[in-house]
Parts: C-alpha cells; structure tokens; sequence
C-alpha cells in the first residue's frame, strides 16, 4: 500500500506537469538535452522571471536536475523519473 507522504509526493508531480509553460519547458529540454534559463526563455517567448519560476517548481518535484557552469545553471530531465512521468515526457 502506497503511504501519504508517496501520495503527495505524487500529486506535487503530477500538479507540477499540470501546466502548458511547463511542459512546452521540459519538451525544450528533451529537445535539447540541456538548456539554460535564457535558452529556454528566449524559445518559448517567456520572461526570464517567469521561466526560472517554472522551472525551479520542477526541480523542487525532482523532473529537473541543474548543473552549474560558472554564472549559469543548466537544466536537463533527472535521470531516476518515475515511469508515470517519463510517459508523459516520451509523448511530448
């Protein structure tokens, strides 16, 4: 049996994926392999403010990792996705 902490574990996830902006990030950085916060922005015609929010929600729920190199942060799909996740991921 699946205990709460899993469920909202789940839930954060699946709201996190809930969101057009959001998915059009992660379909960027599929695409890519990897990208910067700029990167992204510039794509999809976003603000940098608003693209960082976005994608900072998605690291919170651990569907994106960062790496840093000098100022910049780049952004690619975590390795340990759920399969529920990487489904929705493989159809974008």
């Amino acid at each position: 049996m699946i205990e709460a902490k899993q469920f909202k574990k789940l839930e954060r996830s699946i709201k996190a994926l809930a969101n057009y902006r959001r998915l059009a990030i992660i379909s960027v950085i599929k695409k890519e392999g990897e990208s910067s916060v700029g990167d992204i922005a510039e794509e999809l015609k976003l603000s940098m403010q608003a693209t960082s929010k976005h994608i900072k929600l998605l690291e919170a729920v651990e569907i994106l990792s960062a790496d840093q190199r000098g100022p910049l942060f780049y952004y690619s799909l975590s390795k340990s996705l759920p399969n529920f996740i990487s489904n929705i991921i493989s159809g974008l």
